[in-house]
């Protein structure tokens, strides 16, 4: 059956309201002119009536807003008359220069283009007085928001029932969403969360078999590309590895993401012909093709959402989620079509039946099968769960991933409880995550007044976002990430009177069915991630330059002023484009030849050897394809492995004098040792945003290693400290660079 377009849609559900009060006025002036003269001799005229037809043509033209402007007013009077009879009071409404809330409604589309995050709610919240419940009114239609505590836990618990999703958002996600768990209401609603349930219901080996699986593949990819000399895109990867865990245990059939490859980044796939080339077949994969048709969709439904009930008018003739649908349906229809011929004719249990033991290795579609045999129930289920499973997931491992790079003093404390609680090499266990309390804070990483008066059918909305960055719920340094929130006397002070300010998985009968999944997918990954790498860092270069917040946003309060990427905000919220972390990155070979005199420091079982790098020997595109200019001069930084005790530790360069070492000792020492294992990584010195003034700055240097050491050495060429033993010279082969990730 061939369905209208939504703008269609839309005319033919507002066709009576379109049409009543225009042919009104045509049925009364019809009316008038048959009964002219009864009308004349009622209003004591001699001749009959005649209506002039200009004046029918008016009113006929002024009915349609005169009527809408009725009933808004008296909507307006209705809800404050509500309220007032409650003891109550509405929300106040956000002022707006242009009629209808215009101007709110394009402030909105631009925030979600460009914008940060819930930072227009926030200028909102201020010009209210500091209220954390308004109402931003968009085309006339009332929008309630909320940050207060209180507010939602009336909205997910003490007054469920009172709430629902409604038919103005069932009509904007249906596409995609059907009547799945999360756009139903009522007993639908209630047979969905019932079916699916006993799935999560318990702990299960075979989800860790899974994410053991796709995670080692998710790493060797990784640590091959870094080998290769490139930044990786953390939240890339991270989302094809939720993509194909979270396919795998819901239909038994992962899409392999992680088997198309990562992506170079950006400089790298616009380097040549080739490069574009690989990077537009690369496109052309299917489960490329799968992830993005599921990240489009996602970004209309979004979109459809900030346009309010009026959003049909904007894809008047096409339906854009549609198109999307169809390629992900091409994965998913074959698998539910093949499941439902392997379990034809098996007894279904009946609504109301005790829950089911679900076995070990079942996927949810295997699970679904024995409620119901409906394709589009089935459909509709398993993709509500996999817009949970596998965004929501890797968002939170991208973030963390990325605030371990910005805060390396979190990193080395989380690695090292990794450590010792799971060891270098050992799978994690569900003991091993319960016991790390450390880990899932970083994860988690924030009366008096007359009650507000909600008028029924209004959207009202709430932000976790937002309420997790109040300082006067979480403190002077809500906007700030530190897991030690989570452990130390600020559970008592702040988290444990009031626990509804921290709501990663909703609550009331709508909290997460997955969220101990969650946990320990984003757990058992990090865990892994933080067996192999020890260091971390955020490239900025490598990012898209659509990607990186504006220059002014360096002034700006809070978050908006720190992060080093944008965030972007759909169903779920991500890094926008691209999130490039670069993690202890082999070096091109061909910037050995450029290696001139440097220093050597000692960092436990580890040695470091400073190069100094000057921008010559033709290797001016290896300098750009690291994001640097060709007048870079910059520091690399050369990792040895154990074995390096023939350069003297900085214990026993204190207490005994330097060996003095020629040339070719150096050479040769730094040539056997590099066999081994070296990582490097380039740090430009001239970069403004890290205050590197130049290769001589030493300085600069013990900033960049926060060392504590002092007096601070003065130059490469002058006499080090204890920790460095000066090298004159040092020329490598390109052949012995060779990267071992950990």
């Amino acid at each position: 059956m061939v369905s209208l377009p939504p703008g269609v849609q839309y005319l033919v559900r507002n066709l009576p309201t379109l049409v009543a009060p225009p042919a009104g006025v045509l049925v009364l002036a019809k009316l008038a002119s048959n009964h002219s003269e009864g009308l004349a001799e009622v209003l004591g005229q001699s001749e009959a009536l005649d209506i002039p037809r200009w004046l029918i043509i008016t009113l006929t033209a002024l009915s349609l807003p005169v009527t809408f402007a009725v009933k808004v007013g008296y909507k307006e009077w209705k809800d404050h008359r509500d309220a007032a009879a409650r003891n109550a009071v509405l929300p106040p409404r956000v002022k707006d220069r242009l009629p209808g809330g215009v101007g709110l409604l394009i402030s909105s589309l631009k925030n979600f283009a460009a914008g940060y995050p819930g930072e227009q709610f926030t200028g909102w919240f201020k010009e209210a007085g500091g209220a954390q419940f308004i109402n931003f009114r968009v085309l006339y239609e009332d929008r309630f928001i909320t940050t207060e505590p209180d507010h939602i836990k009336a909205i997910l618990a003490t007054q469920f029932d009172g709430f629902e999703k409604g038919p103005v958002f069932h009509e904007q996600v249906k596409v995609a969403l059907g009547d799945g768990v999360f756009n139903s209401d009522g007993e639908m609603w209630k047979f969905h969360r019932a079916m699916t349930r006993p799935f999560f219901s318990k702990d299960r080996i075979s989800h860790f078999d899974i994410f053991d699986r796709h995670a080692v593949d998710a790493l060797d990819q990784l640590s091959a590309r870094l080998k290769e000399g490139h930044p990786v895109d953390i939240q890339d990867l991270a989302s094809r590895f939720t993509m194909d865990s979270a396919t795998e245990f819901l239909f038994a059939k992962n899409v392999h993401s992680l088997g198309a490859g990562l992506p170079y980044p950006f400089y790298v796939a616009n380097s040549s012909p080739e490069a574009r080339a690989y990077a537009e077949e690369a496109q052309k994969h299917p489960a490329n093709q799968f992830a993005n048709a599921f990240d489009l969709t996602q970004r209309q439904l979004s979109l459809r959402g900030r346009k309010g009930l009026h959003w049909p008018l904007s894809e008047f003739w096409v339906d854009r989620v549609k198109e999307y649908m169809v390629i992900i349906g091409g994965f998913i229809d074959p698998i539910l079509e093949a499941a439902l011929a392997r379990n034809q004719g098996k007894e279904k249990l009946r609504q109301g039946e005790k829950d089911r033991e679900v076995d070990d290795n079942e996927s949810l579609l295997d699970h679904l099968i024995h409620y119901t045999d409906d394709p589009k129930v089935l459909r509709d289920e398993t993709l509500n769960i996999l817009l949970a499973g596998r965004d929501t997931t890797a968002n939170s491992i991208t973030y963390a991933i990325y605030m371990l790079a910005q805060n390396p003093d979190v990193l080395q404390r989380l690695r090292q409880e990794v450590l010792e609680k799971v060891g270098e090499s050992r799978r994690p266990t569900f003991e091993d995550m319960k016991d790390m309390k450390y880990l899932r804070a970083v994860i988690n990483g924030k009366n008096g007044s007359p009650p507000y008066y909600i008028p029924a059918g209004t959207k009202t909305g709430y932000s976790v976002f937002l309420m997790h960055r109040r300082k006067d719920l979480w403190g002077p340094d809500a906007d700030k990430f530190d897991p030690d929130r989570f452990l130390d006397d600020r559970v008592k002070t702040y988290l444990t009177p009031n626990p509804f300010i921290f709501l990663p998985f909703n609550a009331g009968p709508r909290i997460c069915l997955g969220q101990q999944f969650a946990y320990h997918e984003t757990s058992f990954f990090l865990i892994r991630f933080l067996q192999r790498f020890t260091n971390i860092k955020h490239v900025r270069d490598a990012q898209p330059p659509a990607s990186r917040p504006p220059p002014e946003w360096k002034q700006e309060p809070g978050t908006k002023g720190t992060d080093d990427i944008r965030i972007k905000s759909y169903l779920t919220m991500s890094a926008m484009i691209t999130s490039r972390t670069h993690l202890r990155t082999a070096i091109h070979q061909a910037l050995l030849a450029s290696v001139t005199p440097g220093a050597m420091r000692t960092r436990g079982v580890h040695s470091e050897i400073l190069f100094n790098l000057n921008p010559t020997n033709n290797i001016t595109e290896s300098f750009k394809n690291f994001g640097l200019s060709d007048k870079s001069t910059s520091l690399l930084v050369v990792r040895i492995g154990p074995g390096a005790s023939s350069f003297p530790s900085a214990a026993s360069c204190h207490s005994a004098p330097r060996p003095v070492l020629t040339h070719e000792q150096i050479q040769s020492q730094v040539r056997e040792l590099m066999k081994d294992a070296v990582i490097g990584s380039i740090v430009p010195l001239d970069d403004p945003e890290q205050g590197l003034a130049s290769v001589t700055d030493w300085g600069a240097v013990k900033k960049l290693f926060k060392l504590n050491t002092e007096p601070a050495v003065k130059s490469l060429a002058g006499k080090p400290e204890e920790e460095h033993v000066v090298v004159d010279k040092i020329v490598t082969s390109a052949v012995a660079m060779k990267s071992v990730m950990q």
